[in-house]
C-alpha cells in the first residue's frame, strides 16, 4: 500500500512541474516569440492580427495549394482560374470569346458562393463560365463602361450595371440562368458598382448624379435608398464583413483621394487615411482586420490599414506596378495585379510569389475548396 501512495505521490508532483516548465516556457515565448527575426515593414512577424500561437509554438500560414482557386484575365483577354499556389492553370469555356472588357474600368470576376461558377461583365455583356469548364453562357446584354457583377450572397442573384433603352445607366439583378432580369434603381443618374452586403439584404453602389459621384445603399429590391455621401468623390464600395459598415474612395480635384468608412444608415463617417498617393480600391479581409488598397504616386504599391487603430502597413515596394488586391478566405495573403503577371504575398512572413507571369484582375473565390 506504501508502495502505491508513493508512486502516485511522485506522479502528482512531476505533473505538477510539468505544468510549471510549460506555463513558464508558454509565458517566454509569448514574449519573444520571433526573437532575433527580423521585422516586415516595420511590424513585429509576431504580429496577433495574422499569425495564431500555442506556448512557445508559431504555427505557419495555411499553404496556398490548400486555399481554393484564383480567377483572372489572362493575356488572351479570356478568363482562366488556377490553383492559388500557381498550379493546375487552365481556361474556362468562354462563350463570347475572349477579348473582354476593351473599354470597361471595373471588370471583376465574382465568383458564386459555392465556387462553382463565376459571372463576368464586359461592356457589352454578362455570362457565366462554369468552374467544372462546361460551357459558358450569356445571361443579359447591353452593359456599360464600368463593368461590374457581384453574387448575392445566398447565391440566387447577380447585380449588375445595365444601359437602358433611354441610355440612363441603371443597377439591376438577375438570376443565374438569366431570368427575372428586374431594374432595382429609378433615376437621372449613372449608376453602377453595386455590392451584395454579407446578409444578401442590401446592396451598395455608387452613382454619378448632377451632384457628383456618391455611394449610395438600397434594399435588394430598390427600396429604402439612402445617400451615404454627400462630397461627390466616392467611388468602389466594399462591406465589412458583418455588414455594419461601408468602405470607399474618396477623391477630391487638385488632392489625393484616400479611403474612408461609414455606417451602413449614413452615420460615423471616418477617414482611415493619409497616405501621400491616391489611395483606391478598398477591400476587407475576411476577418474584418485590415482594409487592403492600392496606393499610386510614383509607383503603385499595396498597403493595408487597420479601421480600428488607423495603422497603415505599405506591403509591397517594387518598380512593377501594383493593383487590385484580393483577399485569401483566411485573411493571410493578398493575390494582386503585379506588373503583367499575377503576385501573391503571404502576409506573415513578406514572402511574394509569382503564380502566374501574364494575366490581370485576381479574384480569390470565397470557398477555400472549390
Amino acid at each position: 500500500m506504501l508502495g502505491v501512495e508513493w508512486q502516485r505521490g511522485c506522479r502528482m508532483k512531476w505533473s505538477f512541474w510539468l505544468v510549471l516548465i510549460g506555463l513558464i516556457s508558454g509565458f517566454i515565448g509569448g514574449m519573444h516569440p520571433n526573437n532575433g527575426e527580423e521585422s516586415y515593414a516595420g511590424e513585429s512577424l509576431s504580429d496577433p492580427d495574422y499569425q495564431i500561437f500555442l506556448p512557445g509554438v508559431l504555427l505557419n500560414s495555411t499553404p496556398l495549394d490548400r486555399l481554393g482557386r484564383i480567377a483572372f484575365v489572362n493575356n488572351r483577354g479570356w478568363v482562366s482560374v488556377m490553383k492559388a499556389d500557381g498550379s493546375e492553370v487552365r481556361e474556362l469555356n468562354d462563350p463570347v470569346g475572349g477579348n473582354h472588357g476593351s473599354s470597361c474600368k471595373n471588370d471583376l470576376i465574382s465568383w458564386s458562393p459555392d465556387g462553382k461558377n463565376l459571372v463576368y461583365a464586359t461592356d457589352t455583356s454578362l455570362f457565366i463560365l462554369p468552374f467544372d469548364g462546361s460551357p459558358g453562357y450569356t445571361i443579359a446584354d447591353s452593359t456599360n463602361r464600368k463593368c461590374a457583377a457581384t453574387w448575392s450572397p445566398d447565391g440566387l442573384w447577380i447585380a449588375f450595371g445595365r444601359e437602358d433603352a433611354e441610355g440612363v445607366n441603371e443597377i439591376y439583378i438577375v438570376q443565374p440562368d438569366g431570368s427575372d432580369l428586374t431594374r432595382i434603381t429609378d433615376g437621372d443618374g449613372f449608376c453602377y458598382n453595386p455590392v451584395w452586403s454579407p446578409d444578401g439584404e442590401k446592396i451598395a453602389f455608387a452613382c454619378q448624379t448632377t451632384s457628383g459621384d456618391n455611394i449610395y445603399v438600397m434594399s435588394k429590391t430598390g427600396s429604402d435608398q439612402i445617400r451615404l455621401t454627400e462630397n461627390g468623390e466616392s467611388f468602389y464600395p466594399s462591406w465589412s464583413p458583418d455588414g455594419t459598415q461601408v468602405a470607399f474612395e474618396v477623391g477630391c480635384f487638385n488632392c489625393w483621394a484616400q479611403i474612408y468608412i461609414i455606417n451602413r444608415d449614413g452615420s460615423d463617417l471616418r477617414q482611415l487615411t493619409s497616405v501621400y498617393g491616391d489611395n483606391r480600391r478598398p477591400t476587407w479581409s475576411p476577418n474584418q482586420k485590415w482594409i487592403a488598397f492600392e496606393s499610386r504616386n510614383s509607383n503603385q504599391d499595396i498597403y493595408r490599414v487597420d479601421p480600428a487603430s488607423l495603422a497603415v502597413q505599405q506591403l509591397t515596394e517594387t518598380t512593377d506596378w501594383e493593383r487590385r488586391p484580393s483577399w485569401s478566405p483566411d485573411s493571410q495573403y493578398l493575390a494582386f495585379t503585379k506588373g503583367s503577371g499575377i503576385a501573391i504575398l503571404e502576409i506573415q512572413t513578406g514572402s511574394l510569389q509569382i503564380v502566374a507571369t501574364s494575366g490581370s484582375k485576381p479574384s480569390w473565390s470565397t470557398n477555400a475548396f472549390p
